[in-house]
């Protein structure tokens, strides 16, 4: 079956074996080389863990379905090729800022998705946009044979995937391309709603959502203890989901945001490989 990332992307994870629930999908992770979904990354209660296609079984509208948690790896539990791509983020960010050109240098547009098969991995086929002329024109699929080289600023493709269609375009019908915008004027909305609320939130909590998430994978530089000497993390730690959960339950996220750092802690004598 081929589906789309983004569809499945944040679907919770249930084991099939006892109906419990792991987690949820947290990003794909590309080999650039194979063209392949290399591992998957799911976030559970215990910190983020890593499962390979094969280990899911369907992949509903609703949940996604794991053989086994058993299945779950630690990244030190991954092969070195697994870990290789990991130590690259080769994810689904990094995909989705990826700008494809031609070998002849035209651009094509930005990559929004991709979709693969979910039986082998190998990606199928990457899904490009050019913002609103793709309400005119659809956004173009290009297919993997036609992928030259995968990287996070360009990604080159040959001058031939230029002429591939796109998955679906808009009818020269008033009414179909009417429909499009107002579409697209309701995205416009609802988007300046959600800033506007976030704004709102930044100002009372000092912190939006989206400074949550971004600090999620960053480093500690300071211990985050509560005023009774509870420790929520320490310095040096991972930011991880469940770290920002045991901040929360404590009014504490504010400091996690404050005191995070894109750099590991590297203390004297002590080399941090990670």
């Amino acid at each position: 079956m081929i589906v789309q990332a983004l569809n499945i992307l944040d679907k919770e994870v249930i084991d099939k074996s006892d109906g419990s629930k792991v987690g949820h999908l947290e990003d794909f992770i590309v080999d650039p080389r194979e063209k392949k979904v290399s591992v998957i990354g799911v976030a559970t209660k215990q910190g983020k863990r890593y499962v390979t296609v094969s280990d899911l079984g369907s992949m509903g509208e609703d949940v996604v379905m794991l053989s086994s948690k058993d299945r779950l790896r630690q990244e030190d539990q991954l092969s070195e090729e697994q870990k290789k791509v990991i130590e690259d983020q080769v994810d689904t960010a990094y995909i989705s800022q990826s700008r494809v050109i031609t070998e002849s240098g035209k651009e094509l547009g930005l990559i929004r998705d991709f979709a693969f098969d979910t039986e082998t991995g190998h990606v199928e086929h990457f899904i490009v946009s050019k913002g609103l002329k793709d309400i005119v024109a659809g956004r173009k699929h290009i297919s993997m044979e036609n992928v030259k080289t995968i990287g996070k600023d360009r990604t080159i493709v040959s001058d031939q995937a230029a002429k591939q269609s796109g998955g679906s375009s808009v009818s020269s019908t008033y009414e179909d391309v009417k429909g499009k915008v107002e579409e697209a004027a309701q995205d416009v909305k609802e988007k300046a709603s959600e800033t506007g609320k976030e704004a709102e939130q930044k100002v009372k909590q000092g912190y939006s959502d989206s400074d949550v998430k971004e600090v999620v994978g960053k480093y500690l530089i300071k211990n985050i203890i509560t005023s009774s000497d509870e420790i929520i993390a320490k310095r040096g730690d991972l930011i991880s989901n469940d770290v920002i959960n045991r901040a929360k339950q404590k009014d504490m996220v504010g400091q996690v945001v404050k005191y995070s750092s894109n750099n590991p802690i590297r203390e004297e004598g002590n080399i941090n490989l990670k």
